[in-house]
């Protein structure tokens, strides 16, 4: 049988469903390693919007008939095995901390990007309530990454003097 494109926004929408499940998981491990007061509460806040994702995934995946696919996310679940294989390094704090901005920084970026194109397949067949929902989606990270990437500068000074000197 041919995927449709409606089957493929299923594919999509599933795979994106347990990569919020597994970033769910990763936020929380990155918040009890970081020490940077403000990326720590910023860790820690994102997981209210990450369940609204979620409750909207699993809508969508109700509207599209169930979940379609592996079940497993390969690229979350490799995320988290190069964080922990970073953690097992043992670095300084300060880089801890400006590791974990960036790495969520690009968590977030994969994940505009999912949302979005999900977002246009869903405009094109005509199914706008589930492009609304993923456009919710989007507009969460949105902000998570506006707010993460405020704190970079921050986080390289403290970081400087730690990289310079070991």
């Amino acid at each position: 049988m041919e995927m449709s494109m409606r089957d493929y926004l299923r594919l999509r929408a599933s795979q994106m469903l347990l990569m919020e499940r597994d970033i769910r998981q990763m936020n929380s491990e990155m918040a009890s390693q970081t020490q940077h007061p403000e990326l720590k509460q910023m860790l820690q806040r994102h997981g209210d919007p990450t369940e609204r994702q979620i409750s909207n995934l699993e809508r969508v995946m109700e509207r599209l008939g169930g979940h379609l696919g592996p079940s497993q996310n390969a690229v979350s679940q490799a995320l988290m095995q190069a964080h922990r294989t970073f953690m097992d390094m043992h670095p300084p704090q300060e880089i801890v901390d400006l590791h974990h901005a960036l790495e969520a920084d690009e968590v977030e970026h994969m994940e505009m990007s999912s949302y979005n194109g999900m977002m246009q397949v869903a405009k094109q067949l005509g199914e706008n309530d589930i492009a609304n929902m993923l456009q919710d989606n989007l507009r969460d990270e949105q902000s998570m990454c506006g707010n993460l990437e405020s704190h970079f500068s921050a986080l390289m000074r403290a970081a400087s003097p730690v990289m310079v000197t070991r």
